[in-house]
């Protein structure tokens, strides 16, 4: 019938051992220990099974210059309720960012230390046209449905009501040398825009640079938990000398809050189509006065098909001043 359809099981298990562990919750919001709050020392561990069937049913017209496709989907997620305790550290969850990427993820929240339990929906369509010799146009819009009681985001990530917020999509590159990206998250009952993404990118392989412009409304603070709007832009260039070898450099610059430079990345990659090998350089802008500057240098080795090798990041201070 043209139906394809993905099963999808995973398990996950953590043991966790803690000592002088402070909750967000105990810290104010400029960062300082509230008073008569104590740390917790402690052992936990949890398994959480989950499954999900996504179904996708796609169409393509052919026509003389391009093709034509729609194709709608859906998923049925299930997961046992969230054991999301609070005593547990949370060291890599704490920021959610609800996307067309995540809408169909297992688990939507990043990193280890959370997981999402329960009963969902997610269901969208993408839609869009392919030049036979050049040039694409693609759009998509989502939705997530929770049929489960629990509610185990918060407020601002777009996934705290039972109906989500729509998230969605357009691409568009009418020629090899320039590609253009929009994502974006609107409020489901208003259509109030809460979360906008837009990327420009134009060159050749010798050079080419891009450029990216974020707003969200609410992005949680990682040390209090709370929300506040964030705002900021990134500039990028990359240039493939020669076959296989390239080097890449990007700068991060924040606009609200605390306007200034945020991050440099460098990085010198070699890629072929066994494995991909980089060296990768990261310069930290948001250092207090007074600290070492928190500059890394690591390897990343990725096997194609394989599973991927990255060296633990080296501060810069081994090298000396």
């Amino acid at each position: 019938t043209g139906l394809v359809t993905t099963v999808s099981t995973a398990v996950h298990g953590d043991i966790y051992s803690f000592r002088n562990y402070y909750r967000p919750e105990d810290y104010t919001d400029d960062h300082l220990l509230r008073p008569g709050h104590k740390p917790l020392t402690d052992s936990a561990g949890r398994l959480h099974p989950e499954g999900q069937v996504l179904a996708r049913y796609p169409l393509v017209r052919h026509a003389e210059t391009m093709e034509q496709f729609i194709e709608p989907m859906a998923a049925v997620t299930v997961a046992p309720s969230s054991r999301n305790d609070s005593r547990l550290p949370n060291e890599d969850s704490r920021y959610i960012e609800f996307s067309d990427i995540s809408l169909f993820r297992l688990n939507r929240y990043p990193g280890l230390d959370r997981r999402e339990g329960g009963q969902r929906i997610d269901y969208g369509v993408r839609a869009g046209v392919i030049g036979r010799t050049q040039g694409r146009a693609g759009v998509f819009v989502g939705q997530s449905h929770r049929l489960s009681q629990d509610r185990p985001f918060e407020l601002g990530t777009g996934l705290e009501n039972s109906v989500s917020d729509y998230v969605g999509r357009a691409e568009l590159s009418p020629a090899s040398w320039l590609d253009l990206y929009y994502a974006g998250r609107y409020d489901h009952g208003s259509l109030a825009p809460r979360a906008h993404s837009t990327t420009a990118t134009a060159g050749v392989p010798l050079l080419r640079l891009s450029t990216n412009y974020y707003y969200e409304d609410a992005v949680q603070n990682q040390v209090t938990g709370r929300r506040a709007p964030s705002e900021y832009v990134t500039f990028g260039g990359s240039s493939t000398f020669v076959d296989h070898w390239s080097v890449s450099a990007g700068h991060s610059l924040a606009l609200n809050p605390n306007p200034g430079p945020r991050a440099t990345n460098i990085s010198f990659n070699y890629m072929d189509e066994c494995f991909i090998l980089q060296t990768i350089a990261s310069l930290d802008h948001t250092t207090p006065p007074g600290l070492n500057p928190n500059h890394t240098v690591y390897l990343r080795l990725v096997f194609r098909n394989l599973g991927e090798v990255t060296t633990p990041k080296m501060s810069t201070s081994a090298f000396g001043k």
